[in-house]
């Protein structure tokens, strides 16, 4: 079962996407050769390790860039941590959006229960 981060309230104002960076010292994982399911399981264990850093928007953004990749394959945990990333940030709607999104299009997860 996938570790549940603690909920943290997200602060009055939170930068947009576009503007969050890694944390200090963070080099993203960069797999050896070009296996594009390499690549996308590497960008998605950097967005649980943001998750668990507490950097929800790192998170968001580097799940999405693994989820803009051509053919991704592992859509239901990437849906998985953007919704646990738009929880810390205090959108709850969003988030929900995302859950009934892996729920429908992937009722066979695990991580859709």
């Amino acid at each position: 079962a996938p570790v549940t981060p603690a909920v943290v309230r997200a602060p009055p104002r939170v930068r947009p996407l576009a503007h969050s960076a890694p944390a200090a010292g963070h080099q993203p994982h960069q797999p050896p050769g070009g296996d594009p399911l390499a690549r996308e399981a590497a960008l998605v264990a950097d967005a649980r390790a943001a998750l668990a850093r507490g950097d929800a928007q790192g998170a968001l953004r580097i799940v999405r860039s693994a989820r803009a990749l051509p053919s991704p394959q592992l859509v239901p945990e990437e849906l998985a941590v953007e919704g646990q990333a738009l929880r810390m940030l205090g959108s709850a709607d969003e988030a929900r959006g995302v859950a009934e999104t892996l729920r429908t299009s992937f009722p066979e997860s695990a991580l859709a229960r």
